[in-house]
């Protein structure tokens, strides 16, 4: 019988959770709006953006424009008009992950979510999102593996379903898009 190392033994462990995880996402979807009795291209979609996002269109335009959030979110309305968006920011880690939590049960089918800052830095902003039995896709507006060295590492990527970085606020409606269509 072949000993593995720890590290193997870890490995194979790691890729189990990741598996299991997928396959319990896959089984614990919302069901499907039309099913619940709504039209059947209604879903409800929650955008959360983290710290110094609240003065997009202000902060370092060469890097993210110069489109409000406001402006941007309006116009996310007006292009998925079977979607019920919600929004949040907030420059609080905290009120960010309470806000998260909430949305298991309030009925919503997926997040979007730029973390900011916290892309880098936050293991409780990770769990947050990988705790959530929905599609979750991480949006950045700017290429975060062409900018300063820390920015290229992303400790909330593993626990969303996809990633759209460097494609300005259009990965937003990217995001919300995929989401429609899961």
């Amino acid at each position: 019988m072949a000993v593995k190392s720890v590290r193997a033994v870890t490995d194979d462990i790691r890729g189990q959770r990741s598996q299991e995880r997928k396959e319990e996402r896959e089984r614990c979807y919302l069901p499907r709006a039309e099913n619940r009795g709504f039209p059947r291209n209604w879903m409800k979609i929650a955008i959360v953006n983290g710290p110094n996002l609240g003065i997009l269109g202000r902060r370092q335009p060469q890097i993210y424009g110069n489109r409000t959030w406001a402006d941007v979110f309006s116009d996310l309305q007006q292009q998925f008009p079977g979607c019920e968006l919600t929004d949040f920011q907030s420059n609080h880690e905290g009120a960010v992950i309470d806000f998260i939590e909430a949305l298991a049960e309030d009925g919503t089918h997926g997040l979007v979510i730029n973390p900011g800052a916290w892309t880098h830095q936050s293991y409780a902003l990770r769990d947050a999102m990988a705790a959530l039995l929905m599609p979750v896709v991480e949006v950045h507006i700017s290429n975060i593996y062409d900018r300063e060295d820390f920015r290229s590492r992303s400790l909330t990527a593993p626990a969303a379903t996809g990633q759209i970085s460097g494609l300005g606020v259009d990965g937003y409606r990217l995001a919300v898009s995929f989401i429609c269509g899961s």
